[in-house]
């Protein structure tokens, strides 16, 4: 098999909105990776962003090749971010932030990466990832 058949093949069971979610996360940590040069210069903590955002970029790109490794990663990421929003409600839930905390920018950001991650939780997705598979065994 040549490599332009397998990329065929990873074109052809790749779902439209995974294609979606690796690029919006390719653009987002791209703006993130020049921002934090931008911002921070190089020094050890613009590098250190800028480091975290190749990271971002290197798991759009194996979310685009449908790779196992980037299906948690994104995982990850993602329930990372959900964290996130829910800190930011308990605290001032807590009264231990300003209501000023919680944006509606931040409310529009836990609804999108909850349902990202419900997306990837289905069987086709899973199926795409080749992860049907290993939950059959």
């Amino acid at each position: 098999m040549t490599a332009s058949n397998v990329m065929a093949d990873v074109d052809e069971r790749r779902p439209g909105w995974v294609a979606l979610a690796s690029i919006l996360l390719f653009i987002s940590a791209g703006i993130g990776a020049v921002s934090c040069l931008l911002t921070h210069g190089v020094s050890v903590v613009g590098l250190v962003l800028f480091a975290l955002n190749a990271g971002l970029v290197s798991i759009a790109a194996g979310v685009m090749l449908l790779k196992k490794w980037a299906y948690w990663a994104y995982i990850g990421v993602t329930a990372l971010s959900v964290m996130s929003v829910a800190a930011d409600f308990l605290l001032v839930a807590l009264s231990m932030a300003p209501r000023e905390t919680v944006t509606v920018i931040g409310v529009a950001r836990g609804v999108i990466a909850t349902a990202w991650l419900v997306y990837f939780f289905t069987d086709p997705v899973k199926s795409a990832f080749g992860l049907d598979a290993v939950a059959a065994q």
